[in-house]
This record gives structure tokens, sequence and C-alpha cells, in this order.
């Protein structure tokens, strides 16, 4: 495990928007996939099919959500299921100075009483079986730094679920912990929770939604084509197979699930897709790593997608609002400052590094979303 250098990595950082040279990475768990293969190999999407579907040969991967459609191969191929370093430029570029829907992180508190200086930070990584299971031994050499840095020890805490998390966060019995995508505004701003590292590798972060339609469907190339049409939502409770698609595909088409298409409920991501494949619906929202999860039943080359949303963000680790700033900055430089490349963390969650990012910017996406559907956050 090697320490970066701190100045210059910052200064990195800082740089993106006139550099666009960041790199992150995909994430585990959740809603996406983790592969970066196809599965099914490479394929050319500016041939004609033989059946007289059109070409994809405007579509380009450097302004991809503007080009489509385009088939899943060459999606995969450039990594545009998960986030890009073009897309994480894209998004610290927006000049929010707040979030738009809720509140800004909290503010260190003036009253040096509510102070908190922990003899031992508690941490907590993930909720049920998997924490368990599978963090709780792999994540040791965070722990270690963090011991490094701070100076404290460090307990690692099981969590029964993020809800348990964050009220643990407002009754000062977890310092430190990640929360899953649509958890963490309810953090910020119920928890005091200060996102301070998304995990990234390899120039990827997050996820994506698409849509996804049969390569032979001539009649569906964009999302103000699915008026009419039979598509398949995952289920209610899934960001992206239903919540996302619900507010986006509004705010940025005028398309409304619940009047504009005959929405039905597929009951999972691989159910949608296999039920585009095999005919039984026209369309389906889905999570794009989660293709991979079906790649022994699909032909990727048949599957074409006419929607990709911005890159939702991912776990992000985050501290208490209220630690003490010695402890704050140990923190930072424990998650931030550390090439995690090699170590159980990698084997855990199939991440090298956290990469800084700004919680306003880089969760816009799932605060529009969540405002979109009337999502209140209270204690």
């Amino acid at each position: 495990m090697v320490k970066s250098n701190t100045i210059n990595r910052r200064a990195y950082l800082a740089g993106i928007a006139s550099t666009g040279a960041v790199g992150v990475a995909g994430c585990t768990g959740g809603e996406n996939g983790n592969g970066n293969g196809n599965g099914n190999g490479d394929t050319d999407d500016s041939a004609d099919s033989g059946n007289g579907v059109a070409p994809y040969e405007d579509f380009d991967p450097d302004n991809p959500r503007e080009t489509l459609p385009a088939l899943a191969p060459t999606l995969y191929e450039n990594n545009l299921h998960e986030g890009t370093e073009a897309a994480l430029e894209e998004a610290m570029e927006r000049d929010l100075d707040e979030p738009r829907h809720g509140d800004p992180v909290w503010d260190e508190p003036d009253d040096e009483d509510e102070i908190v200086d922990p003899d031992v930070i508690q941490l907590a990584y993930g909720s049920g079986e998997e924490a368990d299971g599978i963090y709780q031994d792999l994540f040791y050499p965070l722990e270690e730094n963090i011991e490094e840095e701070t100076g404290r020890e460090v307990e690692f805490n099981v969590m029964e679920d993020y809800s348990a998390t964050i009220e643990a966060f407002r009754s000062d019995r977890v310092h430190v912990s990640n929360f899953a995508t649509g958890t963490v505004p309810l953090a910020v701003n119920v928890g005091g929770a200060v996102p301070i590292g998304m995990p990234v590798n390899e120039g990827r972060y997050g996820y994506r939604l698409w849509l996804i339609t049969r390569r032979d469907n001539d009649d569906i190339n964009s999302l103000e084509d699915l008026e009419g049409k039979t598509v398949a939502h995952s289920s209610d409770g899934s960001f992206s197979g239903h919540q996302a698609p619900s507010v986006l595909f509004e705010d940025e088409a005028g398309i409304n699930p619940e009047e504009d298409y005959n929405m039905v409920f597929s009951g999972g991501h691989n159910e949608g897709q296999l039920g585009v494949y095999h005919g039984d619906y026209d369309a389906a929202p889905i999570a794009a790593g989660s293709m991979q999860r079906v790649e022994d039943e699909i032909d990727f080359d048949e599957i074409k997608i006419v929607y990709m949303s911005e890159p939702f963000p991912f776990a992000p680790l985050c501290y208490m609002h209220n630690l003490h700033p010695d402890v704050k900055e140990g923190i930072e430089r424990a998650v931030l400052d550390y090439d995690y490349a090699g170590t159980s963390i990698e084997e855990a969650i199939d991440n090298t590094e956290w990469l800084e990012i700004d919680y306003a910017p880089v969760w816009d996406v799932v605060l529009q979303v969540q405002q979109g559907l009337g999502m209140e956050y209270h204690s």
C-alpha cells in the first residue's frame, strides 16, 4: 500500500475543470455490475443487420448521451455502463454552491462542547450479512491507516441497515461509514454526514441507467418513441429501474411513464432484460451493469440502447460533521491519500482508492430524482 503525494493529488483534483484528467471508477453492490467486458465479443455497430435496422454511424463515445442509439457491446467497450473521466469532469464543473434539494452538508459546530473527539473511532461499512461476512474481515488496511493518521484506535461495527447507521451518526455511536447512493442525501440532511471520498478504480465510478430495446425494433430510437409502448420497470423500490426513469424521462423528454406508455413491473432488472430480448416488452430501463448477469441468456448484439442517464455516484465514505478537526484531517488522509491497489480493500469492494468529491454537484442527478419524487428528508 502506497501513500500518495497529498499536495499533488489534491491539486490534481482541483484542476479537474481545466484538465479533465481525474480518474474515477466503478462500484460494487447495489444495482450495478462489476465487470468491464461486454460478455459477447466485438460488434460492428455501423453494419446493417440485414433486416432494415439503421446503422449506428452517428454514435460518438465522447458525446454518448447526445448520439444514441448504439448497441450494448459498443457501450461496454467504452465503459459507458459506468461513470467516466469526462462525466466526472462535467459533474464537477457544475456551478453549485448548494444542493438543488435539501440542505448542504452541516458546518462544524461553533460550540466547542458539541465537538466530538473520540478515543476510539467507530467505523462501519455496508450493512447486515455483507458487512459481517465480507467487510469486517477485509477492511483492516483502512482501519490501520486511520489509526496511523489520527492516533486513535478504530473499531469496526456491523450495522443492520443504513437507517441504523444514520441513527448511529446522530447519537455519536458511529463516526465514519459509507452510504448507498439514494441514502446519502438522508444521511447528509438528517445524520450530519459529510461525504469525503467516492470509491474509484481505473477511471470509472458509479453506474448508469440505460433504456434498452431490441436491435430490430425500428419504432424505438429515443425516449419520445416510448409513447403507447409497453415498458417494463423493474420494481417500485428500484432507483435505476423505476424511480430515476419516472423523473428523468419526463424532465428530459416530456415522457410521463404513468401517462404516456403502458408501464408494467417485471420484478427485477434481469426479468426486464429477458422480457425485452424475447419480445414480451418493447423496452425496459435497467441498471447498465446488470446486463452482465444475464450474458449467457442474451445476445448483446441484439440489444439497442436508446437512452443513458448521467452516472449515478456510489457509496461514498462519510464522517460526522462534528468530529474534532484533527480527527477529520487524519481520516481524510487515511481515506484519500493512500493507494489501496492489491490490498484486501480491493478484494472487498473492487476499488483501489477513494477520490475526494463535492456533495452538491456530484450528487445532483440523485437529488434531481428525489426532488421529482417529492422526497423530503426527516428524522
